[in-house]
């Protein structure tokens, strides 16, 4: 049997591709397959999954084998970057599986599989009959607003709407998908926000036909569901907009179907394999930390859970002192 197991806190994107990439693996492997912990889905109102059995965390098998997916810590950027995995290749039955499986290569057809075992039954039907004239822009807020490098900026948006006006008069109007109202709000007020929870956030990344997208992994699947042949321009760099570095965070997240804007146009594919191949190439080359232990990632969340709890008068007084003691 593969097993996989929610975890509190988990965003729904991620929970979407360890589930998809699990269930297509034990299907490969002729195997049951048990969602552990299945009350922190946080799609469970109006998102349908196939498996073959659910069970609490405390009921895994003692003897089941750990598969966590390999990422690489960067220091500098205090986050992990993913690539493809090629030890998939070794998971066998009686395995719990752990990552994000964000990568198009774990997947002979993501957009196939998405379709095939993600359904969905929604409280409400999509009765906006402008699909074709409208962008559907889906903004991250909450927490990453605390985090500078990982925030996208006003301009981001601003550019990419006059770039897809442009390049598609035929669009009528403008409106937000969010997480974040409020954030939303302060950042574009003259648009209209079309959703107010999980579910009507969600919805509309299957049906629309332009989209201008976060770094985040929630629109992820939908898009790829999205029967439209959608036209959807992403962030460059991903998770590192604009970063000086040219560092793609991560690698996993680049996708054949998007075109990724730099702020003023889009790139063509060919820089950006080559922008992705340049970062594979920086992590497998140097010294940062190559992770196999989701412990090992809680340990660094816990220290950055810290770090955040530190008044900000206090950082640099604490910073002086850790640097005589020789803890730098």
């Amino acid at each position: 049997m593969i097993f996989i197991l929610f975890k509190e806190g988990q965003g729904l994107g991620n929970q979407l591709f360890l589930y998809l990439f699990a269930k297509t693996k034990a299907e490969e492997l002729g195997k049951d397959f048990c969602v552990a912990d299945l009350k922190n889905f946080k799609g469970k109102s109006f998102i349908k999954l196939s498996f073959d059995y659910q069970c609490s965390k405390e009921n895994i098998p003692e003897d089941v084998v750990c598969f966590d997916e390999r990422s690489y810590y960067d220091s500098k950027f205090d986050a992990f970057a993913y690539f493809f995995d090629q030890r998939v290749a070794e998971i066998s039955d009686n395995s719990l599986i752990s990552g994000i499986y964000q990568a198009e290569k774990y997947y002979d057809n993501l957009s196939y599989h998405a379709r095939r075992l993600i359904t969905y039954s929604f409280s409400q039907k999509n009765n906006d009959i402008d699909l074709s004239k409208t962008c559907v822009l889906n903004i991250r807020g909450g927490e990453y607003r605390d985090n500078k490098e990982l925030v996208l900026p006003k301009k981001y948006w601003v550019n990419a709407m006059k770039f897809i006006s442009n390049k598609y008069p035929e669009i009528e109007r403008f409106v937000i998908t969010t997480d974040d109202p409020n954030y939303a709000k302060s950042i574009l007020p003259h648009l209209e926000i079309i959703s107010c929870d999980i579910e009507s956030s969600y919805q509309p990344l299957l049906f629309y036909k332009y989209y201008i997208i976060s770094n985040s992994s929630f629109s992820l699947i939908p898009l790829h569901q999205n029967l439209n042949k959608p036209f959807v321009i992403a962030p460059l760099l991903w998770s590192r907009y604009e970063n000086k570095r040219n560092i793609w965070m991560s690698p996993a997240n680049y996708y054949k179907k998007f075109k990724w804007f730099d702020g003023e146009k889009i790139v063509p594919s060919k820089r950006a394999i080559e922008l992705i191949t340049n970062t594979v190439n920086y992590y497998e080359s140097r010294l940062n930390v190559l992770c196999e232990n989701r412990d090992l990632e809680t340990k660094f969340n816990l220290i950055r859970l810290i770090k955040k709890s530190i008044p900000v008068s206090l950082k640099t007084p604490l910073k002086k002192i850790l640097y005589f003691v020789g803890i730098r």
